[in-house]
Parts: C-alpha cells; sequence; structure tokens
C-alpha cells in the first residue's frame, strides 16, 4: 500500500512539475 501510495505521489508530482514548466516556457518564450 504504501509504495503504490508513493508512486502515485511521485507520477502526481511529475505531472504536475511538466504541467508547471510548460505553462512557464509558454508564458517566458510565448
Amino acid at each position: 500500500m504504501k509504495k503504490s501510495n508513493i508512486a502515485r505521489i511521485i507520477m502526481n508530482g511529475v505531472i504536475v512539475a511538466s504541467v508547471v514548466v510548460a505553462l512557464t516556457s509558454g508564458f517566458a518564450f510565448g
């Protein structure tokens, strides 16, 4: 259970980070 929860949190963090990077790069270069 703990491992699956950690993996889910990591995946959510990666998704959020990628979205934030996309938005920031869009504002910076767009």
